[in-house]
């Protein structure tokens, strides 16, 4: 079955374009940037639904859907309406004019892809009948008065929805559970279904499968009407089986107008299968098994004796076979006992066998027609490994944040845990070097120090560890401040000099005469040239160079960091922000502090390259947009 022809109608390109990406899996899509040229398009090739901006130079959205509507050829294809100006008359005078939704912009994709699914559903389900009806008069008489079910189990949520109807001439039933719902419909089948989404005994979306279930209830509309407001709601509700979605406030004109708009939509369509029941009942047996063959569900049909006497293609493409392949064999070597032992219109998931590949999970519900030798037995089958797939990524999701949580808290518990101790032992550290009266022999002084440097960089770790934690928890927070660069330098890179001096590494720092304002976070940028700096100094070659220079580079401000030592090749770069690996390279450091760097500089709007080869050093360039000093006027 061919993909649905979509006409994508606005003015504007970008939201064209927008839209034409959203819905590329949905459909083919075609494309109009006037009213004049959609009706044109419409007429060359009748499209399944149009999507309709409202607001358009010369022939606006209204102007284009009287058109459309006022042609006898393309009034039926549904019209969702997309607008930047939402208005409630607005809304219901262009539901009243025939358009099937309203939608605002900017679109959200679950939402527009799900009211397009609906709808297209929804006009499926009577088309064979509409496009067979062709021009004969539908009966006359004026309609009976449509009956809406309500389905709500607040009662003030029930009176305000009566009030909110009244006017309509509508004959109102009441429910306030899912079996009183499914009582109801059964006895008295509605024309129109309005359901909420919470009720105690069981959900909207399981009522709505459970009364579609139902064959007089299959093609009634359901409405669900809901204080929910958000996309991904909407859009189960939609995939559920639902025609429309309404949020709760609503306006009471808007919902008639919605209503009306799908009661229309019903008595076309009843009228014209009511139309077509003679010319139906006419059709031979091989046009009925050409109609099935091409149903986009898969199903099998066998005959009293249980043998294979219907196969459409959408069950050959499911179980990966030929229709030569299935006609008169057992319909059991196809589908288990337990399913055919089912009750009518009742679900069971099973796995079927397929010559390819692993067995395929469906679901599959069981139809008996006729008695005695005349029996049929039709299992129709729904593919579930797009829904399994959905659920493993759901579950896999639900995994990676309960693992980012139970990160977060050991982390927590680590720095308290581990934290305070520490900080008794370097307390209890600096008290023993300071301890004048009982001094330490030189042999315990030096080892003294080496337990005080130990401890320091364990209180180094931790902090950077938590920093990234915070930074993936979306805890890590930013100064955005002016900062004068030389300064900061000259203030900081002094703290790396007993490290340097262990290593005999000179550094060198090259500023420019006149101050370097850029925009960030003083006290990170300090972390930020500790970290670089250490690295320059731990990878450099003994004896070695670090060269600090910091340039103006037109509105940017770079700072360099360049050492002597043997560099890195392209595999180690590739892997050089991972925190916790030290690519194979011996040294101080755990390999984090790279990995924080980089998201800090981020963070502040700026950027860390690496420049690097084997034997010829590393060259790490911080660049940060540049900035004025504070209280500076801005430049004419």
């Amino acid at each position: 079955m061919s993909k649905p022809l979509l006409l994508l109608v606005d003015d504007d390109s970008e939201t064209v374009q927008v839209l034409g990406r959203m819905l590329a899996d949905e459909g083919r899509v075609r494309f109009a940037l006037n009213g004049t040229d959609a009706l044109r398009l419409a007429r060359e090739q009748h499209p399944d639904l149009i999507l309709l901006d409202a607001e358009m130079p010369g022939l606006d959205g209204f102007a284009v859907c009287r058109g459309l509507k006022g042609d006898p050829d393309l009034s039926p294809i549904p019209i969702i309406f997309l607008t930047s100006h939402h208005d409630a008359r607005i809304e219901a005078a262009a539901l009243d004019l025939g358009a099937a939704d309203f939608v605002n912009k900017p679109p959200v994709a679950s939402q527009v892809i799900a009211r397009i699914r609906a709808q297209l559903r929804a006009r499926r389900l009577a088309a064979s009948a509409v496009q067979q009806a062709g021009s004969r008069p539908a009966p006359a008489g004026a309609p009976p008065p449509p009956t809406i079910l309500i389905v709500d189990d607040d009662v003030i949520a029930q009176e305000v929805m009566r009030r909110a109807l009244d006017g309509m001439g509508a004959r109102l039933l009441l429910a306030s559970d899912g079996a009183q719902a499914l009582q109801l419909a059964q006895s008295d089948p509605p024309d129109l279904i309005l359901l909420d989404i919470q009720m105690p005994d069981q959900d909207g979306l399981q009522l709505c499968e459970r009364l579609q279930a139902l064959p007089r209830l299959r093609s009634v509309p359901v409405v669900f009407v809901t204080r929910y407001a958000d996309p991904e709601t909407e859009a189960h509700a939609l995939e559920a089986g639902g025609t429309d979605f309404i949020t709760k406030p609503f306006i009471p004109s808007v919902l008639q107008a919605r209503l009306r708009s799908l009661l229309r939509s019903r008595r076309q369509a009843d009228a014209a299968l009511l139309a077509e029941r003679e010319h139906w009942r006419r059709l031979g047996d091989d046009r009925m098994a050409d109609i099935l063959a091409a149903a986009p569900e898969a199903l099998l049909t066998a005959d009293a004796q249980g043998r294979v006497v219907l196969a459409n293609r959408a069950v050959c493409r499911l179980l990966q076979v030929d229709e030569e392949q299935l006609l008169g064999q057992p319909l059991l070597r196809w589908v288990p006992p337990e399913a055919l032992a089912q009750g009518p219109h009742r679900s069971l998931r099973a796995l079927l066998p397929a010559p390819r590949g692993e067995p395929v999970p469906v679901e599959v519900v069981h139809v008996q027609l006729g008695q005695d030798g005349d029996k049929l037995a039709t299992v129709w089958l729904r593919d579930l490994r797009g829904q399994e797939l959905a659920e493993k990524a759901r579950r896999d999701q639900l995994a990676a944040e309960t693992a980012s949580r139970t990160k977060t808290l050991m982390l927590s518990y680590f720095a308290h845990e581990i934290g305070n101790p520490l900080n008794g032992i370097l307390g209890f550290a600096q008290l023993m070097a300071l301890d004048d009266p009982h001094p330490l022999a030189p042999e315990q002084a030096e080892r003294l120090q080496q337990i005080t440097t130990a401890g320091r960089m364990l209180q180094a770790l931790m902090r950077d560890v938590l920093d990234v934690n915070r930074f993936e928890t979306g805890q890590f927070q930013i100064q955005s401040e002016p900062v004068e660069l030389t300064g900061l330098l000259q203030d900081t890179l002094p703290a790396l000099g007993t490290q340097a001096a262990e290593r005999q590494v000179r550094i060198e720092l090259q500023v420019e005469a006149t101050p370097l304002w850029i925009l960030g976070d003083a006290d990170r940028l300090k972390q930020c040239v500790l970290n670089l700096g250490s690295n320059g100094i731990k990878y450099n070659r003994r004896a070695g160079l670090l060269t600090v220079r910091a340039t103006r580079q037109d509105d940017l401000t770079v700072l360099h960091f360049t050492d002597e030592g043997s560099g890195m090749s392209p595999d180690q770069q590739a892997h050089l922000f991972e925190p916790f690996n030290r690519l194979g390279r011996s040294g101080q450091g755990h390999g984090i502090g790279l990995a924080l760097t980089r998201q800090l500089v981020q963070a502040m709007g700026g950027r860390l390259e690496v420049r690097s080869a084997p034997e010829q050093g590393t060259t790490m360039a911080l660049t940060f947009p540049s900035s004025r000093p504070p209280g500076s006027a801005p430049q004419a």
